[in-house]
């Protein structure tokens, strides 16, 4: 994951601030996230105490709006950065695969298939320009909302947030076992 996350670093080139601006944001977004868990924590706390007053509900409603509002701006504002990365990524691409073009001989037509240079210039371009950020920006996102989520769990309730650490650990080991290199040797001993 990190080899693929580093070839998209490579191809983004210039549009690597847009981006970087994006994760960025997208950190500010799991905040805004871990907002709405503290109000339903301020809730329960104040249930538990038996305070039934209206402090704790203005407090998670104070909460609550902060959180929709903050999901909003960063959410608007990471996806336009997003698409901004993606096609300028693949217009730069193409300027440069147009500039190649250029300079081949006229005979390269004669060996090689002008739809395919076509195709690689519009579907496999225009893939990269609508997945390739996203992808990158979400899947990145993902491992900050969880750190995220896991400090701010442990702010609130340090025993749950052992668990949720401990449940983390487990899950990042796990997944290093099954790694796709060590499952490709298993099914390679196991059909010879």
């Amino acid at each position: 994951m990190i080899e693929a996350f580093r070839k998209i670093w490579r191809f983004a080139g210039v549009e690597r601030a847009n981006i970087n601006k994006s994760v960025a944001v997208k950190f500010l977004n799991a905040v805004f996230h871990m907002l709405e868990v503290s109000a339903i924590y301020f809730i329960i706390v104040a249930l538990t105490q038996g305070n039934t007053g209206n402090d704790a509900a203005w407090t998670a409603l104070a909460f609550m709006a902060v959180s929709i509002i903050g999901n909003a701006v960063t959410t608007a504002f990471s996806k336009n950065q997003q698409t901004h990365a993606g096609y300028f990524m693949a217009a730069n691409e193409r300027i440069k695969i147009g500039n190649l073009l250029k300079g081949v001989p006229m005979g390269f037509f004669n060996e090689n298939s002008l739809g395919e240079v076509t195709g690689v210039c519009t579907t496999v371009l225009g893939n990269i320009e609508m997945l390739v950020p996203m992808v990158l920006v979400d899947i990145m996102g993902g491992l900050i909302g969880t750190v995220v989520f896991t400090a701010m769990i442990l702010i609130f309730e340090w025993r749950v947030g052992l668990v949720a650490c401990a449940g983390i650990f487990v899950y990042f080991l796990m997944k290093h076992s099954k790694s796709p290199s060590r499952a490709g040797e298993t099914s390679r001993r196991k059909w010879r």
